[in-house]
């Protein structure tokens, strides 16, 4: 009676590959699913703002449109205040997310893949930007639908 001290079992390579890359799928799909609720939450954030900044200036809109301007106009003003503060982050993420990425970089040493990719801080620019633009747009909108009368009236 000769016994096997060790068992061996022949797994496909495409199955040790699937167990191997189960882990990095898993972390990836919950990574993806942090960063959507991140995007939920901050353009929910940014409406927010921008709803009660607009609020504010309902009597600044009106007598801009008692005076003539019109609701395209206005709609302009608003979403270049808007941009030029969304411009601002965009800016001042992509500094501090460069730094952050050398900083990590010189930390950890990778060959094959690059921490800083350009193609990632562009798409990170375009998603920060039209969430901006869509967060901004609404309550612009909302803004040149006061009525003259009724914003000039209002209590600041």
């Amino acid at each position: 009676m000769h016994e096997d001290r060790f068992a061996f079992q022949a797994l496909p390579l495409t199955e040790v590959l699937a167990l191997q890359m189960f882990p990095l799928r898993i972390a990836s799909w919950i990574g993806a699913l942090l960063a959507a609720t991140a995007v939920a939450l901050s353009v929910s954030g940014l409406y927010g703002v921008l709803t009660y900044m607009l609020s504010q200036r309902t009597r600044e809109i009106g007598i801009r449109m008692a005076l003539g301007a019109t609701s395209a106009r206005v709609l302009r003003l608003v979403l270049r205040q808007c941009i030029q503060l969304a411009s601002l982050g965009v800016v001042l993420g992509i500094v501090l997310g460069l730094v952050l990425m050398r900083a990590l970089s010189s930390a950890i040493q990778m060959r094959n893949v690059s921490v800083v990719n350009a193609s990632a801080f562009v798409a990170a620019v375009t998603v920060v930007s039209a969430a901006a633009l869509l967060s901004a747009y609404v309550p612009a909108r909302r803004a040149t639908r006061i009525d003259p009368s009724q914003a000039l009236r209002a209590e600041t």
